[in-house]
């Protein structure tokens, strides 16, 4: 088992020791923590948080001790290496006269001699700063007590002398050299790369292509060829995870997580991680904060050849840190362009109530919905429609967190809270600017919901998102957010939710229909009773989805919104200012043409867009009476 153990050695007042090819522990090796104890733990259980506790003289929880496994020197160099302090270690210079091809970089001598600093840390026991140096063991299993090579401290006197205050904590590897070189390829690997990133901007921001190239080390070809599978397959999102020993990689499509690939090794995935994070832009540094980037890949497949834009987050976890992808394909935001509101609300009576929305010279649209269910796609469908619409007639803006597609004729503007740039503060700055129509990414808060009102009212249209489960459940959470159930009624022209379902694959060899009998009886027992009578009696089949090999077996192949829509009308009007109960607002939308969700779905069922299973399982939360609460509540 490879364990670590720390120790303290102290020097003499002037940084130095005594001369000698070996130390006498006898003699330099004091034992903190009560001067008694070792301090033993798994390398690929050692996490930043549990540095600190090392730092601190504190002992690990003693289950991680009792583990006897025998972890793979990639994992372990790739645990030593999240511990490192990268600026600290780049402040080292060696010897002018030094050896060496490049003085400026000290690996050589780690190395040689067997160590790498790891950082510098305040001992709370001691009340003063020390130095932390792992160092390999060299001496055989069941040893004598452990020695420091005085060539090790002849260097670390000449690399970092001025931090060698009186006391110096060393942690003995004593797994072998292997783990340790490893540790130190590892941390270089990563310094070229934000090297390189940081001296090479020009190239940085050319777009990172998905083919492997022949100088491609193993890794980062197999990163190449991830993304690859991922635009092959139509992800919208790349996880990769670390866990207890190894990770794995998950695709999303269609809504669904699909693994895979697993048993990925850790320090495979540590390298894959830090090359995407210099491509984004991030510190590769910093492992212990989330953080967040983007990149441009560029794909080519056959004729097919485009530009993929790519929103990276990283965020620390117990193992190590994870990552995720969200993959923005420009062919949506061509599709948008072109076909405009068409490609998003496919019924023809909601796409002309939303469209009359859109014509108002004032006013508040409101599209709601969980996250997820693709607001932002059909607001930028709206951005577009305006455009075609009115062309350069109209001053468009965007407050958006995060902007995810670029709108060529509007001015999109990122938030950024550490700025000051809120929302709010943001929509303020915009009613400056004379502007005729904003986008307000989310309201999400009530200084947010006042000013887009106050907007309405001086003559903008506002387009906005909230996060509520139905249409008129906005009215309620406008409330809650400081609202006047006056300036609501006058403001909103239209209250918009919707939901994503997955649509059957049309590449399937053969449909399913479900027949009579199970039909009924699935309805009955499910959600959808209200409705049996309209599904059982239709025309034509309801099919289950088949499965294929294009479509990943699932029997399903791309998303479509279902929706519902309420449009202000004198009669809603005069319910919202009355603070009329939720469904009542519902019975009163009704008679102005008002759908809820659910039957919105069952047309895409009944034309054989989707199955039943699919209805089912995005929640439209029906009442025994068939009615849709405004809340969305079952």
């Amino acid at each position: 088992m490879s364990l670590w153990k720390v120790k303290s050695v102290e020097s003499d007042g002037d940084g130095s020791q005594d001369s000698g090819s070996v130390v006498p522990p006898s003699e330099k090796f004091v034992e903190h923590s009560r001067r008694a104890r070792n301090v033993h733990w798994r390398t690929v259980d050692v996490s930043p948080e549990v540095f600190v506790q090392v730092r601190n003289n504190a002992l690990v929880d003693s289950a991680a001790r009792k583990s006897a496994d025998t972890l793979p020197v990639e994992s372990e160099a790739a645990a030593i290496v999240s511990l490192c302090d990268y600026n600290f270690i780049m402040g080292f210079k060696a010897p002018e006269d030094s050896p060496l091809p490049d003085p400026a970089r000290p690996e050589g001598l780690m190395r040689q001699h067997g160590f790498l600093p790891l950082g510098i840390a305040f001992d709370s026991e001691l009340g003063e700063d020390a130095l932390y140096v792992l160092v390999r063991d060299r001496q055989k299993p069941n040893p004598a007590p452990p020695y420091l090579n005085h060539n090790v401290w002849s260097q670390l006197n000449v690399l970092v002398g001025q931090h060698l205050r009186k006391h110096l904590h060393v942690i003995l590897l004593g797994s072998g050299g292997r783990v340790l070189e490893r540790a130190v390829d590892f941390f270089y690997y990563q310094v070229e790369i934000q090297q390189q990133d940081i001296h090479n901007t020009s190239s940085a921001a050319e777009p990172l292509s998905v083919d492997v190239q022949p100088e491609d080390p193993r890794q980062i070809a197999q990163a190449r060829g991830w993304l690859r599978n991922a635009i092959d397959r139509r992800a919208s999102d790349v996880h990769i995870e670390p866990g207890e020993g190894a990770g794995r990689l998950r695709l999303r499509i269609d809504g669904e997580l699909i693994r895979v690939q697993d048993r990925i090794p850790l320090g495979d995935l540590v390298q894959v991680i830090t090359w995407i994070k210099a491509q984004a832009r991030m510190d590769i540094a910093e492992r212990r904060r989330p953080q967040d980037g983007g990149l441009r890949l560029s794909y080519s497949q056959g004729s097919d050849r485009r530009l993929v834009d790519v929103r990276v987050s990283t965020i620390p976890t117990i193992h190590g840190q994870k990552m995720v992808m969200r993959l923005l394909d420009p062919e949506t935001l061509r599709e948008l362009a072109s076909q405009g509101l068409h490609k998003t609300i496919i019924d023809p009576g909601l796409h002309d109530r939303f469209v009359s929305a859109l014509s108002s010279r004032d006013g508040v649209v409101l599209v709601t919905g969980p996250t997820g269910s693709g607001k932002t796609t059909t607001l930028n469908a709206a951005l577009f429609q305006t455009l075609n619409l009115y062309g350069d007639r109209r001053n468009i803006v965007t407050v958006e967190d995060p902007v995810e597609y670029n709108v060529p004729g509007v001015n999109q503007i990122q938030v950024n809270v550490q700025a000051g740039l809120t929302f709010a503060s943001a929509l303020r700055s915009i009613l400056r600017q004379d502007p005729d129509i904003v986008l307000v990414g989310e309201i999400r808060d009530p200084d947010t919901a006042s000013v887009a009102i106050q907007a309405a009212l001086t003559g903008h249209l506002i387009l906005a998102t909230l996060h509520t489960n139905a249409a008129l459940g906005a009215v309620e959470r406008l409330q809650d957010l400081g609202g006047s159930s006056f300036l609501i009624a006058s403001t909103v022209r239209i209250f918009q939710a919707q939901r994503l379902i997955r649509t059957l694959c049309p590449n399937c060899g053969t449909r399913k229909p479900i027949d009579s009998d199970s039909l009924h009886r699935k309805v009955a027992a499910g959600r959808l009773a209200p409705y049996i009578e309209r599904i059982i009696t239709a025309s034509g089949p309801v099919f289950e989805a088949a499965g294929c090999g294009r479509c990943e077996n699932t029997g399903f192949s791309g998303r479509v919104a279902v929706m519902e829509m309420a449009a202000s009308s004198p009669a809603l009007i005069s319910a919202i200012e009355r603070r009329v109960p939720a469904l009542e607002l519902v019975r009163v939308a009704k008679g102005d043409g008002y759908r809820p969700m659910v039957e919105n779905g069952i047309d895409l069922l009944l034309a054989g867009r989707t199955s039943l299973d699919e209805i089912e399982a995005i929640g439209l939360n029906v009442s025994s009476e068939g009615k849709e609460s405004a809340r969305g509540e079952f």
